[in-house]
C-alpha cells in the first residue's frame, strides 16, 4: 500500500491531473477504510477503528497490556467481508483518554466494553479476539454470569489461565522506563527489540507498528503512547492463575 501511494504521488508530481491518468485501483476488500470514532462512555472518551458493516456479526479484537487496537489492522481487514470488526484503544493507551490510575483495572476494562457494544447497537453475541491483557479480559467477559451471554467464541492469543514470571518481568521491564526519542528512526531500532517475539513482520507492518506507538512531546521528541501509570496497577502482570471453570450450555471453551 505505501508502495503503491509513492508511486500514484510520483505520477501526479510529474504530469497534470486529469480522469485520464488516475489509476483504477481495486482494494482487496470493498470499503477497507476504517472508520474512527471516538466514543464518550462513563466521563471518559474511548477511541475505536471499526471496520465492515455494522450489520454484520460483530468481532472485538482487544489489545495487550501497553499496544493499541491498531495491532488488529491486517487481521481486521481479512475478517471485514464477512463481520463488523470493532478494534478499541484501551483507557490509557493509544488515543484513548488517559484516566486516573485507580480506573486501571480489569473491572473497569469490562464495564467499558459492553458500554462500547451498546454504543455500537451490538446485536446478538459477539466473537472476542483478545492478545494477552485482552485475551484476560475475554476470559472474564466469558465466565462472568453478568456478560457471558455477550460472548459466542473466544480465542486467546499469547495468554493463558497463568502468566509466567519471566514474562512479567519482560513486560516490567520495557513498559516502566520511559523512553524518548529524537527521530522515528531511533524509536523503530528500539521497537524491533523488544517487540521481536512478535514474529516476521514485513517493513510496511513494521512501519505501521511504530507510527500508532508513539506520541509527540511538546518539545519535539517521541515517547510511548500509552500512560505510564497504567503499571500501578497491572493486574495483567500478576501470576494468580486464571482459573477458568466449565460453563454449562457455552460455547466458549474453558479450562
Amino acid at each position: 500500500m505505501f508502495q503503491q501511494i509513492k508511486r500514484l504521488l510520483s505520477r501526479l508530481q510529474s504530469q497534470p491531473l486529469t480522469s485520464a491518468n488516475i489509476p483504477e485501483v481495486s482494494p482487496p476488500i470493498a470499503g477497507c477504510g476504517f472508520s474512527e470514532h471516538l466514543i464518550q462512555v462513563q466521563g471518559i472518551h474511548v477511541f475505536v477503528r471499526t471496520l465492515g458493516h455494522p450489520s454484520s456479526q460483530a468481532v472485538i479484537c482487544w489489545h495487550g497490556f501497553a499496544r493499541n487496537g491498531s495491532d488488529f489492522l491486517t487481521l481486521a481487514r481479512s475478517l471485514a467481508s464477512h463481520y463488523y470488526v470493532i478494534c478499541p484503544d484501551t483507557p490509557g493507551r493509544g488515543y484513548s483518554d488517559w484516566v486516573d490510575p485507580d480506573r486501571y483495572q480489569f473491572s473497569f476494562y469490562q464495564s467499558v466494553a459492553v458500554d462500547l457494544l451498546k454504543v455500537f447497537k451490538v446485536s446478538g453475541r459477539v466473537h472476542w479476539i483478545g492478545t494477552s491483557m485482552g485475551g484476560v479480559l475475554g476470559m472474564m467477559m466469558a465466565s462472568s454470569p453478568q456478560t457471558r451471554g455477550l460472548i459466542d467464541r473466544l480465542v486467546i492469543n499469547d495468554i493463558g489461565p497463568e502468566v509466567p514470571e519471566d514474562a512479567i518481568h519482560r513486560i516490567r521491564q520495557y513498559s516502566s522506563d520511559k523512553q524518548l526519542f529524537r527521530h522515528l528512526s531511533d524509536a523503530r531500532d528500539y521497537f524491533e527489540e523488544i517487540y521481536a517475539p512478535f514474529g516476521e513482520l514485513s517493513s510496511e507492518e513494521w512501519d505501521l507498528l511504530l507510527v500508532h506507538s508513539l506520541r509527540r512531546l511538546d518539545d519535539g521528541s517521541l515517547t510511548q503512547h500509552y500512560d505510564p501509570a497504567i503499571l500501578n496497577n497491572s493486574e495483567a502482570a500478576k501470576t494468580r492463575p486464571w482459573l477458568g471453570r466449565c460453563l454449562p450450555r457455552s460455547p466458549v471453551v474453558c479450562w
